[in-house]
């Protein structure tokens, strides 16, 4: 018996990282991150540092992002993690619904600094 007979049952494929995905997939999955986070969770990046939550409670308010920039540059007012929750599958949904793919799209365009300069 072969290696791959052996054990092909038990293989399975880990989640790609974000380096080959979209900006529209890494937002989807930061957002599975920040619910995560909402629920208690410490994430940490890869750095080995912790990621962030978008929910500010003492301030009241959510920053919904796309790449690294606030959706149209502001805040989102929630008074609770649950509201914060709400706010982000209804978040999820619109770009599943392609309410955001403007702002994808121009996000995705746009010109980068090169490191160092």
């Amino acid at each position: 018996m072969g290696f791959l007979d052996k054990y092909e049952d038990k293989m399975f494929a880990t989640a790609a990282n974000n380096k080959g995905m979209s900006l529209k997939g890494r937002t989807k999955k930061s957002i599975k991150t920040q619910l995560r986070i909402l629920d208690g969770e410490t994430i940490s990046n890869g750095k080995g540092g912790k990621v962030m939550s978008w929910y500010d409670s003492d301030n009241d308010r959510i920053i919904c992002k796309i790449g690294q920039n606030k959706v149209k540059g502001k805040f989102i007012k929630c008074f609770s993690k649950d509201e914060a929750k709400q706010t982000l599958n209804d978040f999820a949904q619109a770009i599943d619904d392609g309410e955001f793919n403007e702002d994808i799209t121009a996000e995705e365009t746009k010109p980068r600094k090169k490191k160092g300069s």
